[in-house]
């Protein structure tokens, strides 16, 4: 009794230590996805070609296996066909199609290997079903609770088919092998998403400390530089650049100290994010200078709008230390001239509008167009 109660306990440690959390799924959703897209991809186009392969010794053989299986390979071949035309050019720019794809592959997988392991020769232990069962679900990477949920009713299925098409003690091995190979696929699946998730989110720890700003948690200049040279990439698209430099700060640092002048760095930021979209590109260039893309943004008012907000804001709630005032930044914004106005073009002229904000007094704004 006491040993069953160690393998229990010890099985209970192993499966939370392989546990995938519902937080850590939704954090890397987006990678899983990009992994499994590719996946499904390169699966799509080896399988195509291997049933389109059998297909056509069916019409050239007279193996009488070939030639039984024929519809069979027809229709495994055009389903991958659609999987790998639909993944390529639908999937990739709507991803709620992905996963539904993924099960739809695993669905022929199954029905193929359910069809060669117990219709072509019931004579014959089904090797195909037991070697697809085990490997089949770890070719994704999916929630261990559904995947294992889809293994199981392919399992009954299986055996349901085995003991009404084949004689007994063939059917009691296929039973036996599958539910082995079951079993083991149950236990990959959750080992395999673990180090596949975990992977992911060292991945995606390692980008955000070179692409984030620790302080502010605010885009880095070269992150900031990219992405937005990203979007202007194919000159159809433009927005408003936003450059706002905090007045005075080197005083501030001076008078209260590093750790009060970041304490209001932080704070601004925090204006700052308030202000704009989310959908925006927020960055910090300097200690006390940061940077804002507003994406297809042409109009002149949303600028004054957004600017005088942030103004307000930050002269109303970013308090000095000892409670003396209250910090104010100067801001400098440039409109795209074309669609086509480059990166560096936008922010000459957004330099040279917080140049003038800060000639006119500080606290305020300028707009060049």
């Amino acid at each position: 009794m006491g040993y069953l109660k160690k393998i229990l306990v010890g099985t209970k440690i192993s499966f939370l230590k392989f546990h995938v959390t519902s937080r850590d799924f939704k954090t890397v959703y987006s990678d899983i996805a990009t992994s499994n897209l590719k996946m499904l991809e390169s699966l799509s186009l080896i399988l195509s070609l291997i049933f389109g392969f059998l297909l056509l010794l069916s019409f050239v053989t007279t193996e009488p296996i070939l030639n039984s299986n024929r519809y069979v390979y027809v229709g495994l071949f055009s389903a991958m066909i659609f999987i790998g035309l639909f993944s390529r050019f639908v999937a990739e720019k709507h991803g709620f199609f992905i996963l539904p794809l993924c099960y739809f592959f695993l669905v022929c997988v199954n029905v193929y290997s359910i069809s060669v392991g117990v219709f072509n020769d019931p004579t014959v232990y089904a090797v195909s079903f037991s070697a697809t069962i085990c490997i089949s679900p770890i070719l994704f990477v999916e929630r261990a609770r559904r995947m294992n949920c889809f293994s199981t009713i392919a399992e009954v299925i299986f055996i349901f088919l085995s003991f009404h098409e084949k004689n007994r003690s063939v059917a009691m091995m296929d039973f036996l092998n599958s539910v082995s190979f079951w079993i083991l696929s149950c236990l990959l699946v959750g080992y395999m998403n673990h180090i596949r998730v975990s992977d992911f989110l060292l991945r995606k720890t390692i980008q955000n400390e070179a692409d984030f700003d620790g302080l502010t948690s605010v885009l880095k200049k070269s992150a900031f530089m990219r992405d937005v040279q990203r979007f202007l990439y194919d000159g159809k698209h433009n927005g408003t650049f936003f450059i706002i430099d905090i007045d005075n700060f080197k005083k501030v640092n001076d008078t209260y100290g590093h750790l009060a002048g970041d304490k209001i760095i932080k704070n601004i930021a925090m204006c700052i994010k308030k202000t704009f979209r989310s959908s925006d590109f927020i960055g910090r260039f300097g200690g006390d200078e940061f940077v804002v893309f507003m994406p297809d943004n042409y109009r002149e008012k949303t600028v004054s709008l957004k600017s005088v907000e942030l103004l307000n804001l930050i002269k109303n709630t970013v308090v000095l230390p000892d409670s003396s005032g209250f910090a104010t930044v100067s801001i400098g914004a440039a409109l795209p001239e074309n669609p086509s106005d480059p990166y560096d073009n936008l922010f000459r002229k957004a330099d040279d509008a917080l140049y003038k904000a800060k000639r006119n007094g500080k606290n305020t704004f300028e707009i060049i167009k």
